[in-house]
């Protein structure tokens, strides 16, 4: 004999409190048929009558009673520690963090946020940038804290931005853009450029930007280090592109220049998908850090 289902329970437990099974169907969105179905099943596996059928409608039995008696108080605890159960997964919040979006934006950001609410369980995943677009696409993580999808977006990411900062590159000071205050794209078309991972997101615009100008990078160097990226630029006269964090730490012999392409910043923010509805624990995160004053 199978086992009766929680589901089959219910369906037997509401006909008992209807006494109808016309409108314990309707109650429980069920068809007249299914319903009368299940019920014959689960008096067919017990071997007991539960009601008797009349034109008026259905009757329990002794048996019928003593069932209802039995298995609705448990469905009740069932339900309640059901409850209890998911409302603990809700006040966790599983959240994909890159560590560089978090120093650009404060690193006290998360801590303040949790003493501020302190029934919010912060899962928090360190990881790339493009490691943390993919937690998002496979549901490890309801959101993630870092630059936005580009190159990367299947058209169901949303990306909510906190904050920004302009884009730079580094070379030596005897490289013919040396003396220019600032650069665009097109004036770095044929210049060698000395290139970050593949999953880092100043690599990932860079292509893309090039991309939208029908123009091709001529990338020499993939090296992890930005601190090696920037020494070799300048030592070599290559360029190399960068937020401008990591352009204030020029090398001997070095010079920053800001990119001026409008398109072309580095941007930090939320990454979540478009068809899962955001828990309120996540977006109590994102509200907070878009408010967020650390001297507040």
């Amino acid at each position: 004999m199978d086992d009766i289902s929680i589901d089959k329970i219910e369906c037997i437990l509401k006909v008992y409190e209807t006494q109808n099974i016309t409108k314990a169907a309707e109650e429980l969105y069920l068809s007249q048929q299914a319903l009368s179905k299940t019920v014959k099943n689960v008096e067919s596996e017990l071997g007991l009558s539960l009601f008797l059928r009349s034109a008026r409608g259905v009757l329990p039995t002794a048996m019928g009673t003593r069932f209802y008696q039995t298995f609705a108080p448990l469905l009740q605890q069932y339900h309640a520690r059901l409850k209890e159960f998911r409302s603990i997964s809700r006040s966790r919040l599983r959240l994909g963090l890159a560590v560089a979006a978090l120093r650009r934006i404060g690193s006290s950001v998360l801590n303040d946020f949790s003493q501020a609410n302190p029934g919010i369980e912060l899962d928090i995943v360190q990881q790339p940038d493009e490691e943390n677009i993919f937690s998002v696409i496979s549901g490890n993580c309801e959101l993630s804290l870092c630059p936005p999808p580009t190159g990367l977006d299947d058209g169901n990411l949303e990306f909510i931005e906190v904050w920004r900062e302009p884009i730079y590159i580094v070379t030596g000071q005897d490289h013919p853009l040396a003396g220019r205050k600032s650069v665009t794209i097109r004036e770095l078309d044929g210049y060698p450029i000395i290139r970050s991972r593949d999953e880092d997101f100043t690599f990932r615009v860079t292509v893309d930007i090039f991309r939208q100008r029908e123009l091709v990078p001529n990338f020499v160097y993939a090296i992890g280090e930005f601190e090696l990226l920037r020494d070799i630029a300048v030592r070599k006269g290559y360029i190399f592109i960068c937020p401008e964090l990591h352009s204030r730490y020029v090398p001997r012999g070095g010079i920053a220049i800001p990119i001026t392409d409008p398109d072309f910043i580095m941007k930090e923010g939320f990454v979540f998908r478009k068809d899962i509805m955001l828990s309120g624990q996540a977006k109590k995160l994102i509200q907070f850090v878009q408010n967020y004053n650390p001297h507040k």
